[in-house]
């Protein structure tokens, strides 16, 4: 009788290579450093500052650091073997009427993430693979940025000692390992949506989720990296040490509920409700030397990422903290509640509308800083700066609005 329906979806989903990713990898960037012995120092022992903005400068304490030299040969800044990125998303449901006016459902979901495409610095891999193939590395540069597919091989192709003749290179997965990027969401949603009465229409939801993986996407929250496909996401192998888990975007429990009630055929009042568990907490620290990937005899044992500082999985004593292992922020709530009044306006329909958004003011922490350790006077220590807030929910404000149509 039609008043109730089985369903089922399935889509692969595709998506491209971030613009600042193409960027960088496509255009002839530079990078170069150099070093000075401090020269004129302020009352403060703060710099000089010369007349370009620069601090004052003694004797370089050594030659530039070349890290990229601008080359945008396609061989040596994307392998040959480069796939598209995709995630696949399965769901299956069952909606039935329920009170005559209403309907209630049920859907399952499950998003899986088939391949991504990373931009790593394979040169602690790469000087070991040249070396072993015989070709001295006379690019004069100390990093290589290579787009790939993380748990496949990188194949490379550039004439790295400057003798004329390309040179092939082929770093597979055990030399690179890189452990295969993923994310998972499953999740149970359950709605009940339609008219309560003539005058008083509802919509509202209940949804358990669980994302996990090692790669939140473009993005990476826990560290606020917002620029798209601009993260420290496999730049060194080093740097996915203890870096599976729960992640950013894991909020396991989400209730929505939207109304409208209509007071007169010109009046009507709306109310949208949401409230959402926070999301997992991790500690992030510097990657400790002579462990894990850094530990001597594997590719990484350069162990980079100690130069990014506090980026890497563990606490300020060296020891794993695995990716959301620490618990949760609070829940947030939010209330917005609105009124809105239908009229006439010289033969033209009138829309007034009133909207306080978050009603109650609620300022939970959406946000916090993560990094657990600190540079001491010893070395590493615990940072009391841990857990501060850095971002809260938006305080409560009115908005007004009137539309004409005509």
């Amino acid at each position: 009788d039609g008043s109730a329906k089985v369903f089922a979806t399935f889509g692969r989903y595709f998506q491209p290579v971030s613009a600042n990713m193409n960027i960088t990898q496509g255009s002839a960037s530079i990078e170069w450093f150099e070093y000075f012995e401090l020269d004129q120092l302020e009352g403060n022992g703060s710099p000089t500052l010369l007349a370009d903005g620069s601090p004052s400068r003694g004797d370089m304490l050594r030659d530039r650091r070349w890290r990229q030299r601008g080359i945008t040969e396609p061989g040596l800044i994307a392998s040959a073997s480069l796939k598209p990125m995709y995630s696949d998303e399965f769901t299956i449901g069952y909606q039935q009427e329920v009170f005559d006016t209403m309907s209630a459902g049920v859907r399952a979901i499950y998003r899986d993430l088939g391949r991504s495409v990373e931009d790593t610095d394979v040169g602690p891999v790469l000087a070991k693979k040249l070396a072993e193939m015989g070709i001295t590395d006379n690019v004069g540069q100390g990093s290589y940025y290579v787009l790939n597919n993380p748990g496949e091989a990188i194949q490379m192709s550039y004439d790295f000692d400057g003798d004329g003749q390309v040179d092939n290179v082929n770093l597979s997965v055990e030399e690179l390992a890189l452990p295969e990027a993923q994310r998972k969401y499953l999740a149970l949603e359950f709605t009940l949506d339609g008219n309560v009465t003539d005058d008083l229409r509802i919509n509202t939801s209940y949804t358990w989720s669980h994302s996990y993986g090692n790669t939140e996407g473009l993005v990476k929250t826990d560290n606020d990296q917002a620029d798209p496909g601009w993260t420290t996401s496999y730049d060194y192998g080093d740097l996915m040490d203890h870096g599976y888990g729960n992640l950013p975007n894991d909020h396991r429990h989400a209730i929505k509920f939207s109304g409208a009630y209509s007071i007169t055929d010109s009046l009507t009042v709306g109310l949208v409700a949401r409230t959402t568990s926070g999301r997992p907490k991790s500690y992030f620290s510097v990657h400790p030397e002579g462990v894990d990937s850094c530990e001597q005899g594997n590719p990484w044992d350069a162990c980079i990422s100690k130069y990014y500082d506090q980026a890497s999985h563990y606490d300020e004593n060296g020891n794993p903290a695995p990716r959301g292992s620490k618990g949760n922020l609070p829940w947030l709530t939010n209330v917005d509640m609105s009124l809105t009044y239908y009229t006439d306006f010289f033969g033209s329909d009138m829309t007034l509308k009133g909207t306080v958004y978050n009603l109650f003011d609620g300022d939970s922490a959406l946000s916090i800083n993560e990094e657990r350790a600190q540079y001491g006077d010893n070395g590493l220590e615990l940072n009391p700066d841990y857990g501060l807030v850095t971002g809260r929910q938006g305080a409560r404000y009115v908005s007004l609005t009137a539309r004409i149509e005509f």
